[in-house]
């Protein structure tokens, strides 16, 4: 798992950015862009959410419901031809929306991922060649 500690509570846009310069100089492991739909399972409910950051770690992603750090939820997360899988993930920070209009973002964590799954999402990240997957998002 990762070094990095959770933040406690929500934080600003300029806070985040701080918070985001030390954690991506500590971060071990890389992220991708995706910007696409995930799957998401919270307290027994299903919603759709967004994704915009993967990596062998974890997930940024946006929620249709309001989420707290330290809370659970399984992932459901499709990319066509690389990998699709379900996950257990816990929030680890909460990004407070920098503009009007925006929607708070969720910095979150696998807590159990299996080598294959990681193996996948790892060479997905490794072969970054500058396009990220954009699919139509609401």
């Amino acid at each position: 798992m990762s070094d990095l500690k959770p933040v406690m509570g929500t934080v600003d846009a300029d806070q985040m950015k701080s918070l985001y310069s030390k954690q991506t100089a500590r971060r071990r492991v890389p992220r991708r862009a995706i910007h696409q739909s995930v799957g998401l399972l919270i307290s027994g409910e299903y919603f759709l959410g967004k994704a915009f950051e993967i990596g062998e770690g974890g997930l940024l992603i946006e929620s249709p419901v309001p989420l707290n750090v330290k809370d659970l939820l399984v992932v459901t997360v499709r990319i066509p031809g690389v990998f699709k899988g379900s996950l257990l993930a816990k929030v680890i920070y909460v990004l407070a929306p920098k503009n009007p209009g925006e929607q708070t973002r969720f910095g979150v964590s696998f807590e159990k991922i299996e080598f294959e799954m990681k193996r996948q999402i790892r060479n997905y990240v490794a072969a970054n060649t500058g396009d990220a997957i954009f699919e139509n998002l609401p």
